[in-house]
């Protein structure tokens, strides 16, 4: 399997960040959202060199015990879930019962290609249940305030007072893929059993399996679910 250079994942990452930010509303070229793409990025890429140059510590994932059955397991997830050491709610000011990012593209079903229409933005339309509000409230650097808050608040919130079942049951599937590929997949790249270990967490979305004998993680790793 290659190995992916910097390079192509700096790439990639510019790529996904500056679609998800049209997405969200940052897509005027004035000096303000201009800056501001181009500080999220940075900032990204930034942090992305840390972790590619950042050397795996095998030795405590092998000491890692992950629990073999689903309920375990689920605990076990639950247990590792954190949050950043500055920790902010936040409030949205339009009062909408929708997916929170107001634009989408518009892809032609057979090619698959960005269809522009007019007064879109660089393939950019805004979404059924936001055309009734001005681009200005759309805006997330308006739309959005910010407040200080504990880590206890936040887990309270998140698994007490919201009722986001995509979120509870990402963890549920998180936590049955993990428990059932560490005992009965092989790694797909080196074909060695045995050798998935679960390596997630907050601080480690992005690789949340990983094989400890050739060092590929879950996006490198195809583990078979059909017997699930």
């Amino acid at each position: 399997m290659v190995e992916l250079s910097l390079s192509t994942k700096e790439s990639e990452v510019y790529n996904e960040i500056h679609h998800n930010l049209y997405e969200w509303g940052v897509n005027r070229q004035d000096n303000e959202h201009v800056r501001f793409r181009k500080k999220i990025i940075k900032e990204a890429i930034s942090k992305l060199s840390k972790e590619f140059d950042k050397p795996l510590d095998y030795s405590t994932l092998k000491k890692e015990k992950f629990p073999k059955n689903y309920n375990d397991a689920y605990e076990h997830v639950l247990r590792k879930d954190e949050v950043p050491a500055n920790v902010h709610n936040y409030i949205d000011r339009l009062d909408i019962d929708a997916y929170p990012e107001p634009y989408h593209r518009l892809r032609d079903r057979i090619t698959h290609k960005v269809v522009y229409s007019p007064g879109d933005i660089r393939g950019y339309i805004v979404k059924r249940e936001y055309k009734q509000f001005r681009s200005e409230q759309l805006d997330p650097l308006n739309r959005y305030s910010f407040i200080e808050t504990t880590e206890e608040e936040i887990f309270f919130k998140r698994w007490f007072v919201d009722d986001d079942v995509a979120s509870s049951q990402g963890i549920l599937l998180e936590a049955v893929l993990a428990c059932h590929a560490l005992q009965f997949e092989a790694c797909y790249n080196c074909k060695c059993r045995k050798t998935l270990r679960w390596n997630g967490g907050g601080s480690s979305s992005w690789q949340d399996i990983v094989c400890i004998e050739c060092g590929k993680y879950i996006s490198e790793l195809r583990i078979s679910i059909v017997r699930l």
